[in-house]
């Protein structure tokens, strides 16, 4: 395993006193697998991947990484964020030339141009190289970041909620996009989103988080769906339907005020089928 997490615990202090966020998280990722852990806004997604990435330090517990347990960010953990983080002054490929400088220093300058100009053709933008950020939309502002994080070529690519700011058709496009880089380049990823339907997409795993605070998570839901995925034929598929059908039933029985409810609806997904009378024009 490439990643493990054993037990961590997590809270924070604030005027009002302590808050727990995170309690007993346990899970692990192989090299090569994408993994997604979807769960409720505000439950503890973010804390946990700034976790694994090494920009916070657990209260109780550990996180190894290749085996060595983690003090801080490495190279080797690239996180890309869901705000883009691109310098504004900068193009679109001295965004991505600056990181690769990063992760080989001793490279020439030719080599850190040749990487950076790569990984943008790599996400559709080998046209925009020499645009600043005010000159992208949001979603090829996402590619410069994804690209960013892609040139760095970490061992562990972490993705906090990278499309969630995006509109409908253009978080589409982009996670058409992840699916042909995830079987181009193989990597190992760890993603956290509140879109199930993007987890099933994109994922090998994916593990449910209950809301907080002191949010855990469910087992994992392996998702029996050949690569490359079809959106258009997903909710024809019996292995789709099933993964979902898990993953919602931990989630709508692990919401918010889950604690202070002994009594748990028996929800399920609604199934609809017009009859010929009932057809919209």
């Amino acid at each position: 395993m490439i990643l493990q997490v054993n037990n961590i615990q997590k809270r924070f202090v604030t005027a009002s006193g302590a808050r727990e966020v995170l309690r007993d998280i346990a899970f692990e990722v192989a090299e090569g697998e994408f993994v997604c852990i979807v769960g409720y806004s505000g439950a503890g997604k973010t804390t946990l991947i700034n976790l694994v990435a090494g920009l916070l330090q657990p209260d109780a517990g550990e996180i190894l990484f290749e085996g060595r347990a983690t003090d801080g960010p490495s190279l080797e953990r690239s996180l890309i964020f869901q705000n883009y983080s691109l310098l504004p002054w900068l193009s679109a490929l001295a965004n991505v030339e600056l990181a690769v400088a990063q992760r080989i220093p001793d490279a020439r300058k030719s080599e850190v141009t040749e990487r950076a100009r790569r990984y943008l053709e790599m996400v559709k933008l080998g046209h925009a190289l020499d645009r600043r950020p005010a000159e992208l939309s949001g979603g090829m502002r996402q590619r410069v970041s994804l690209a960013r994080g892609l040139a760095m070529e970490p061992k562990l690519l972490l993705l906090d909620e990278p499309l969630g700011a995006l509109d409908a058709l253009t978080r589409a496009e982009l996670q058409e996009e992840l699916i042909r880089i995830q079987q181009q380049e193989r990597r190992t990823v760890l993603m956290i989103t509140n879109d199930v339907d993007e987890a099933i997409l994109l994922a090998d795993r994916i593990i449910p988080m209950s809301a907080g605070p002191g949010a855990t998570l469910g087992e994992p839901v392996t998702v029996r769906l050949r690569r490359p995925r079809d959106r258009r034929a997903l909710n024809f598929d019996p292995n789709y339907q099933h993964a979902r059908k898990q993953i919602l039933t931990y989630l709508l029985s692990h919401g918010p005020g889950h604690r202070t409810s002994t009594v748990r609806p028996a929800l399920q997904p609604l199934a609809f089928s017009l009859q010929p009378s009932q057809e919209v024009a």
